[in-house]
Parts: structure tokens; sequence; C-alpha cells
């Protein structure tokens, strides 16, 4: 298994390489030329690096760390569904709050709740890490929501007079987000045992904090300017919340994004949990190298991020890539439900992962170019209200359900995406025809 590994890692970093050699001439000669949007975006995936790297920091480490105090799975199990739990409640008036107080606001806010967060677990007291889970399910509803409006929003103010090339630019930051959150996912893998060997199951939270007030503090703080969806200061949290209400109502493009995003990050979450049993089923009692497979991951997800620059090199729209990406992924998704073969099952996942790869600068192209300016942060979180509900459900149910039944599931989650893609399509292209100014492609390239 391990031999195999290092052959995956070995073909995806020779694809990656090549699919990165292919779009470099084209991004050379466009976006990257301009040196304020090359600061303005180097400035951005620097904090996001530091912001993503706390987050990944903790994930392999929380389920062990409950372990370690001596929690059963049924209580670890409560936990997570917490975790998720409190995004869908409250993630709504997070986003609210980021896009009526501020989206740099917002991502400060991040930081220092994701810090209390990681404080909560120096505690064994089982209602101190509720609380915790509380905390982290708010914050990463803000990781999802403050961080991309606030970017996309800078990102018109400098760049959306001259529409073709801001969206060009913007396609190219997504795929760069992308790219680098692979890049930093291992590398914390790294950190975080290091920093577990010295300092026990904790010491990779502390590490956390480390990054994400380094993150804040030393950039977000004094070099981010201040951005609002609606900052005429008439309304408030709540209001605002009605505001996004209507828009939903009356803006025929934005339930369908919604809920494209909902069904395929349903899947991708249910996958975080899955993968696991489903490999262990077909290799014995011996211990999965789930270092190396979490490395073949990382690796497939960040030629998916390059795949979606090819796409964009050959004008395809974003719209034709999510197509390709939930045609790939379905048929992978089925595939434990007809083996147990570790290396078939290797393969179709790190597909799937690639796929995910492609999904992240796809989504986020559409969600800029089409949500409302004045209500994004507040949409993007209204997008997670389903799907956290369709993983807590499904997390409940897994005790009571065999693994490949819950991966049909997730075959279900990517066809409903695929009519919600149809609706998707369908609504942009309506909007597009209403549009007396050719020019005028979305909410995203001139704000509303």
């Amino acid at each position: 298994m391990r031999q195999f590994c290092y052959v995956i890692v070995g073909v995806v970093g020779v694809l990656f390489a090549v699919t990165y050699k292919m779009t470099a001439k084209t991004t050379a000669g466009s976006s990257t030329k301009d040196a304020a949007f090359s600061a303005f975006q180097r400035n951005y995936l620097i904090v996001y690096i530091l912001m993503v790297a706390g987050d990944w920091l903790q994930g392999p480490y929380v389920y062990a760390l409950y372990k370690h105090y001596g929690f059963g799975i049924a209580d670890i199990g409560t936990l997570f569904i917490a975790g998720f739990g409190a995004s869908m409640f409250f993630g709504t008036i997070a986003g609210a709050g980021a896009d009526k107080l501020g989206r740099r606001n917002g991502c400060l806010a991040y930081a220092v709740i994701y810090s209390m967060s990681c404080m909560t677990k120096h505690s064994p007291n089982y209602n101190v890490l509720m609380l915790g889970r509380l905390f982290g399910g708010i914050a990463t509803s803000l990781l999802f929501s403050a961080f991309e409006s606030w970017m996309v929003s800078e990102h018109n103010r400098q760049f959306g007079h001259d529409p073709e090339y801001s969206k060009t630019a913007l396609e190219q930051t997504f795929s760069r987000i992308t790219m680098c959150n692979g890049l930093v996912a291992v590398l914390a893998g790294f950190l975080g045992q290091y920093a577990a060997d010295l300092g026990g199951p904790v010491a990779p939270f502390d590490a956390a904090i480390i990054f994400m007030a380094l993150g804040a503090v030393a950039i977000v703080a004094f070099k981010w300017a201040e951005n609002y969806g609606d900052d005429s200061g008439s309304s408030s949290i709540g209001a605002q919340v009605k505001v996004a209400i209507g828009e939903l109502k009356t803006d025929a493009r934005i339930l369908p994004i919604i809920m494209l995003q909902s069904f395929f990050e349903s899947c991708m979450y249910t996958f975080v949990f899955m993968w696991t049993p489903a490999m262990e089923a077909g290799f014995g009692k011996a211990h999965l190298p789930y270092g190396l497979i979490f490395a073949c991951f990382m690796t497939a997800m960040m030629l998916g991020s390059q795949c979606f620059s090819v796409c964009m090199s050959y004008n395809l729209s974003c719209e034709q890539v999510m197509f390709i990406l939930l045609c790939v992924g379905a048929p992978c998704m089925a595939v434990p439900i007809f083996t147990t073969d570790t290396n078939t099952l290797l393969v179709a996942f790190c597909v799937f992962e690639a796929a995910c790869g492609m999904y992240w600068p796809s989504m986020g192209t559409i969600k800029a170019m089409n949500l409302p300016s004045a209500t994004r942060a507040t949409h993007m979180n209204f997008a997670r209200v389903p799907l956290n509900l369709f993983v807590c459900i499904t997390l409940s149910k897994i005790g009571d359900m065999h693994y490949s039944t819950v991966f049909g599931i997730n075959c279900v989650w990517l066809l409903l995406g695929l009519v919600a893609l149809g609706f998707v399509k369908r609504t942009l292209a309506a909007h597009k025809a209403s549009q007396p100014d050719p020019s005028g492609e979305g909410d995203a390239l001139v704000a509303p």
C-alpha cells in the first residue's frame, strides 16, 4: 500500500507540473503582469495561508484529543454534530454580521473565536469542550464567507473597471487559493505531528493560535481596508438577513447556486468522515498509512486546481467545468459500493479529490459573479444551512448504516448537484439575456 501511495503521489506530481507549465503561459501575459494585482493577490494569499493553516493544524487531532480525554464514540460524535449544528444555526448571523459590520472585522473575529475554541481544548471537561465546538462552528462559517467576501469586494473596487480582465484575474486567484489550500494541508500535517510529538495532543491547537494571530495582527488589522455590504448604518443585522431573504425570493440565480454548493459540499464533508472505514474494510488488521493517503488526496486536489486553470485557458465556462467534475465525482463515490480493494479505492478517492480541486475555484467564481455584493457573506452562509443539516443527519445515522450505503447517499448528492447545475445554467442565461449592457455579466464585476 505504501509503495502504491508513492506511485500515486509521483504520477499526480508529474501531471501537476505539466498542467502548471501549460497555464503559466496563459497567466503570465495577462493578470500576473499587473503589479498592483500581483501585490493584492499575494497579500490575500499570505493571510489565507496563515488562517487556513490554523484550521488544518487542528483537523487531524480533534478526534484523537477527545479520545485522549477518555470520551467514547457516542460522546465524540455528539461533539462533532454540535460543531456542524453551530455553523448551521449561527452561521447566517455571522455572515450577516460580516456584511453589516465589515468583512475585515469578520476576518478578525474568525481569528479570535477560533483561538477561543482552541483554548478550550486544554480542558477535559465535556461542557467546556462542547463550548469549544460551538465556537469552532461559528468560526468555520466566518472562514468560508468573510474572507472570500472581503477579497471579492476589494478585487472589484480595484480592478472591476475592466470586466474581462477582472474575471480572468479572479479565476486565477480562486485557482491559486485551492492550490495553496492543498499545499498548506500537507505541510500542516507534518507540523502538527511535530507539535504533537513535542507537546502532546493539545500542542497542534496552540500552534494554530499562533498562525491565526500572526495573520490577524500582522496583516489584516493594519494592512486591510474595511469593506461592507451595507455601510449606510440604517439597518441591523436582523434587517440584513431580511434583505438577503428578500433577494433570495426575487433573484432567481441565488437559490440554485446555494443548492449546488450544498449538495456538493454535503458529499465532500461526508467523504471526510467515511474514506477511512471504507479503506480499512479491505485492508485487514494492518494499519493504513494515513499520512501518505492524505498526501495523495491533497496533491490530487492541487492537480484539480491546475486542471481548472487549463479549462479556463480553453475558454470553458465555470458551469461547464462544474458539469465535468460532477460527472466524474459521482462514479468515484459509487466505487466503494462494488469493491473493497484499497488500491482501487485510493485511485477513485484521488480522482474525487481532484474534482474537489476543480470545484472550489469554479464555485468561487460563480458566487463572485452572481451573488449580490451587499449581502454576499450572508448568502454564502445561507448555503451552509442545508449543507450542515445534511451532514448532521448523515453523521447521526452513521452507526446504523454500512459505509457503502453512505457512499450511495453521496452519489445521490452529486446527482442532485447536476440537477441544481441545470437550474444554475438556466437562470444565469436568463439573467444575462435580460441585461441591456453586454458587459454587465454579474454583480461581482461591478458591485450593485
